[in-house]
């Protein structure tokens, strides 16, 4: 438990009396009720800290790590994509501010013209399916996505089309490393959003 004086305030701006009501918080289990207590500046300054969490962490593709049991069985553990969960973190904060920064024009337009960007990105690094019809003719669907990394996917070699895995590894490498830049401006811009409310300043009381 966090200890501080009732009248000195902690990095985050918050009182003794904030600390202790954020770690009840964290205590609960999912309950609710309408006498329940709900300070949108303490759940934002969690979101908050899970994003720097994360984005403090080298942003690399995730892999299966293999270890050997000692009684010589192998255990495959997968260490998930530190990009993907990034940017997710930050997709939790800026669904949590959409009413702060509806009020901020200036970021609200900013992080719509990111969002325009990623969706432009998207487009060039989307895999568009194909399959092969009865004839063997190549026949696309309509559908676009973004395969997972070592994904068996209907190839163009430019005297045919082969099954291949792998073959949009790089460009999601490329897709992923782009996105984080992205995703690194829209949470600047909700910093600012959070700034502009002083949430993380002197004696905050909100809900």
């Amino acid at each position: 438990m966090v200890e501080i004086d009732d009248n000195e305030l902690d990095d985050w701006g918050l009182t003794a009396e904030e600390i202790e009501e954020f770690e009840a918080m964290q205590g609960m289990e999912g309950e609710y009720s309408k006498k329940s207590d709900f300070s949108k500046a303490l759940l934002s300054m969690t979101c908050t800290q899970k994003v720097f969490d994360l984005r403090a962490r080298e942003m690399k593709k995730g892999y299966y790590n293999y270890k050997y049991l000692p009684d010589g069985n192998e255990l495959k553990m997968w260490v998930p994509d530190t990009r993907k969960e990034y940017i997710s973190s930050v997709k939790a904060l800026n669904i949590l501010l959409v009413p702060e920064v509806s009020n901020y024009k200036d970021n609200a337009m900013k992080i719509a013209e990111l969002k325009k960007q990623e969706d432009a990105i998207y487009k060039v690094f989307a895999y568009d399916e194909i399959y092969l019809d009865s004839n063997g003719d190549a026949v696309r669907t309509g559908v676009s996505f973004m395969p997972e990394n070592d994904t068996e996917l209907l190839i163009d070699t430019g005297n045919g089309y082969v099954k291949n895995v792998g073959a949009w590894d790089l460009k999601l490498e490329h897709y992923w490393n782009k996105l984080v830049d992205i995703y690194d401006q829209i949470f600047e811009q909700l910093s600012i959003v959070m700034h502009s409310c002083n949430y993380f300043k002197g004696k905050i009381r909100v809900g």
